[in-house]
């Protein structure tokens, strides 16, 4: 995709993005020509389009109407053309202040941080409670306790550990559990908790259970073998601000949002996929299908050697140049202020 643009092709776009932002209807060339001050005509402005629509950048919902910006348009407009807004003094002062009040009882900071981020932002807010992520793996023991009961010691850098016992279907050798240990230090060794969760899967490609009974209990019991949190804390807020925005009008795209958002663990696995320590995932770019009509912006915070994560849930359109600086300003000051 040649992504190439003239310096009145970039104009045009960051133009009709905003205004689309604002609007959420179809903008004109008309619009266009009077609000981005070009010295050209809207017939120039109209052939200008139909090379960007080229591109992929725009759509034109249907004849004669103006156009509307694509997934991509939203990609190539936060990565290069977007401006920053930064919070105004009222909001920052609010949420130091905030902050500060709550400091010492965590459940009540993490509410009123998801509470200020729906607010400001005027979308839906996800925090994550801090969770032990970054800690390393160095092995795993696994001792025979009965004929159908295996003791899986998972153990860390640091010499931490967690012991849990798993069910099997009986008869695993001594030298056959001394060989899967072996397999998953090779395979895991020097991995974070949080990217085994992650990719655990896709690192033992390849190998056939038929070799290794037990290697399937252990990956579907990955999130209890590798998490050292505790219970998962995730608190969400604003969902009258969802049922404002015109993208949420039809009941099956309310009904996807909201299946998604109430699937806890779900909801905290896509999160952790973002990108470290801040991220952006619009549109078509979320690999769970019910989130392709939504946005994603994230930020991780850090109390001690534990990390947490906050975000924005909402419609593609969503105002980026006031979203990312809130949610990077937020994660940050969290992270000051508890550390």
């Amino acid at each position: 995709m040649d992504f190439t643009l003239t310096k009145r092709q970039k104009k045009l776009l960051h133009g009709l993005v905003q205004k689309y932002i604002q609007t959420a209807t179809p903008v004109s060339s008309e619009y266009l020509v009077r609000h981005c001050r070009l010295d050209c005509s809207p017939a120039t402005v109209r052939n200008e389009l139909m090379e960007l629509e080229e591109k992929g950048l725009v759509s034109q919902p249907y004849t004669s109407a103006g156009r509307i910006p694509t997934d991509l348009a939203y990609r190539f407009y936060v990565d290069g053309l977007m401006k920053k807004e930064p919070m105004n003094c009222d909001e920052g002062e609010y949420l130091q202040k905030s902050i500060k009040e709550a400091q010492g009882n965590l459940r009540q900071l993490l509410e009123k941080i998801s509470k200020i981020l729906s607010e400001i932002s005027k979308e839906l807010s996800v925090v994550i409670a801090p969770r032990m992520i970054k800690a390393v793996f160095d092995k795993m023991e696994l001792i025979p306790l009965t004929e159908n009961k295996i003791l899986a010691v998972v153990c860390l850098h640091g010499k931490k550990e967690k012991r849990v016992v798993l069910q099997t279907s009986g008869g695993e050798a001594l030298k056959d559990l001394h060989r899967l240990a072996s397999l998953v230090a090779e395979r895991l060794s020097g991995l974070t908790l949080g990217e085994i969760q992650q990719s655990i899967r896709s690192r033992f490609e390849g190998i056939s259970p038929f070799s290794y009974p037990l290697l399937r209990q252990i990956i579907d019991s990955a999130n209890e073998l590798f998490d050292f949190s505790g219970p998962l804390e995730i608190i969400t807020y604003g969902t009258p601000f969802i049922l404002d925005q015109p993208e949420f009008c039809e009941k099956q795209v309310l009904q996807q949002f909201f299946s998604f958002v109430e699937d806890k663990q779900r909801l905290f696995h896509v999160f952790m996929q973002q990108s470290r320590p801040y991220d952006v995932t619009i549109g078509s770019e979320n690999k769970d299908d019910r989130l392709k009509p939504f946005s994603l912006v994230s930020a991780n915070y850090q109390i001690g050697q534990e990390d947490g994560i906050l975000g924005i849930i909402g419609p593609i359109r969503m105002h980026y140049g006031k979203i990312l600086p809130l949610v990077a300003h937020t994660a940050q000051l969290m992270t000051h202020s508890l550390s």
